[in-house]
């Protein structure tokens, strides 16, 4: 990813300086979720988690056997949502047992691995009923496979637990909260689940399967940045290529979301930023994953001088607003872990110019009138939307 590189303040680094309050009123009236309401439907969607998942546990042996803990990720958990604190990422890591000897086994696709077990028979003489269980994920060559083990394993344990909750009615404490729609959607079951004071929230249950650093993935595969001992162990997940393979249920993808959240943790601007260039694409409709823009920020901490974070909010927006434009431009965001995976290449040369034309003219429009009302527009906000003491007070300050 190429881009200047951080200097210390000077006039050019201040040249945007104009749409700093344009940022401020955006952040505050639209991209900020308040903390409190943050925390405190985080705090309930868990304790619905919690609750369902110890259900599951005691439905199946199996799945009380190869769980391990969950894990909220994503950008709830990153501190990088915006607009509202309706959608949960929330992991649900399992271990396989090491008596099954799990093998991570690198593939001739970028970013996705195979998972094998070498001694999946001797799981039969320790745990019958895990082993007989595992068998409908695991085929005749010992593979572990992505749309039985989350459609057949854990949609069946999942689909028993829900009969224990009539009407799909879920009570916790004095509350009771409905699941009002559950889907499968990629890796992880979505449920949308409503409750009191108009709660209402999308949970993404992704099933993952923990390994540990003797397992971290080697050609190809960038090192582990992280020497903090908890953040050694990785992850893969149910999500396959879409790619025509007769076994493309052995593909995993890995995860490494443990060791992003810390690499983007106490970077001064850089969730700021960040949030603001997911205001944009969702101004613009571009269907481009919010993973996807983060990577943009992953490379540029790899390239950058660290104090570029600390440069004005403005400067660090435009300069990733442009970093964004290039990569459009080349039709290319690589996979930070593995170059090789284009992250960009599900998105049609029409889809790309379009998306790169409009971030040209949002830039156009910054460098050229750099102003609070030229960022505004992109937050479906202006001065009409503004109360008058509002925009008064940031005038002033």
């Amino acid at each position: 990813m190429s881009g200047r590189r951080a200097k210390k303040t000077g006039v050019k680094d201040r040249q945007y300086v104009g749409i700093e309050k344009g940022l401020s009123i955006a952040n505050r009236e639209f991209i900020s979720i308040p903390a409190d309401a943050m925390e405190v439907t985080r705090k309930i969607t868990e304790v619905i988690v919690r609750y369902i998942v110890k259900l599951m546990r005691e439905e199946s042996p199996a799945f009380d056997y190869l769980y391990a803990e969950i894990c909220g990720g994503g950008s709830a958990y990153e501190g990088v949502k915006i607009c509202k604190p309706d959608e949960f990422d929330i992991d649900i890591l399992m271990r396989i047992p090491s008596i099954a000897g799990p093998v991570l086994l690198e593939s001739n696709i970028p970013g996705y691995v195979k998972l094998r077990l070498d001694n999946f028979h001797r799981l039969k003489q320790k745990n019958l009923e895990v082993y007989n269980v595992m068998q409908t994920f695991v085929d005749e060559k010992n593979y572990l496979l992505t749309k039985s083990m989350k459609g057949t394993f854990m949609q069946s344990v999942f689909d028993r637990t829900m009969k224990r909750f009539p009407k799909n009615i879920i009570p916790i404490g004095t509350h009771k909260f409905r699941i009002k729609r559950v889907q499968s959607l990629g890796p992880a079951l979505t449920l949308t689940l409503e409750g009191p004071h108009r709660f209402q929230v999308s949970i993404d249950l992704v099933p993952c399967i923990v390994l540990d650093k003797s397992q971290w993935p080697g050609e190809g595969f960038k090192r582990n940045p992280c020497a903090d001992p908890e953040l050694q162990d990785f992850l893969v997940i149910p999500k396959s290529p879409k790619r025509d393979d007769p076994h493309i249920d052995r593909y995993w993808r890995l995860s490494f979301q443990r060791q992003e959240t810390s690499m983007i943790f106490h970077k001064q601007w850089l969730k700021p930023t960040l949030k603001i260039l997911k205001g944009v694409r969702d101004y613009f409709g571009q269907k481009v994953s919010s993973y996807t823009l983060k990577t943009i920020f992953l490379w540029k901490l790899k390239s950058a001088n660290p104090d570029l974070w600390q440069l004005p909010l403005s400067y660090c927006v435009v300069h990733m607003l442009e970093v964004y434009s290039e990569c459009l431009f080349r039709g290319r965001i690589s996979y930070f872990w593995n170059k090789k995976l284009n992250l960009l290449e599900d998105l049609s040369d029409q889809e790309r110019s379009h998306y790169h034309g409009q971030i040209e003219s949002l830039l156009k429009e910054l460098k050229d009138d750099p102003k609070p009302e030229s960022i505004l527009k992109y937050f479906n906000l202006d001065r009409s939307h503004i109360s008058s003491s509002l925009w008064e007070s940031e005038k002033k300050a």
